[in-house]
This record gives C-alpha cells, sequence and structure tokens, in this order.
C-alpha cells in the first residue's frame, strides 16, 4: 500500500501543476484579448482620424 500512497501523491501534485499551468493559460489569454482589443481600437482611431 506505501507505493500506492506514492502514486497518489505524485498524481496530486500533478493535478495540482495542470491547474496552476490552467490558471496561468487563462491570465496569459485573457491579457492577450485585452491587448488585442486595446490595439485593435487605437488602430481603428488612427484610421478614422
Amino acid at each position: 500500500m506505501k507505493n500506492q500512497s506514492a502514486v497518489d501523491a505524485r498524481y496530486r501534485s500533478d493535478s495540482n501543476e495542470m491547474s496552476r499551468a490552467r490558471a496561468y493559460l487563462t491570465v496569459a489569454g485573457c491579457a492577450t484579448i485585452v491587448l488585442t482589443t486595446t490595439i485593435a481600437s487605437s488602430l481603428v482611431e488612427a484610421i478614422a482620424s
């Protein structure tokens, strides 16, 4: 059973890293969307003026 608990601990840390990576990806995606929107709107303003 000792081996099983080691596997459980490894799986738990893996899923922890996965959720952390998913959080980083979500933040990066939101930042990319905000940056793209900002750049696009300033481009539209520059073209319109």
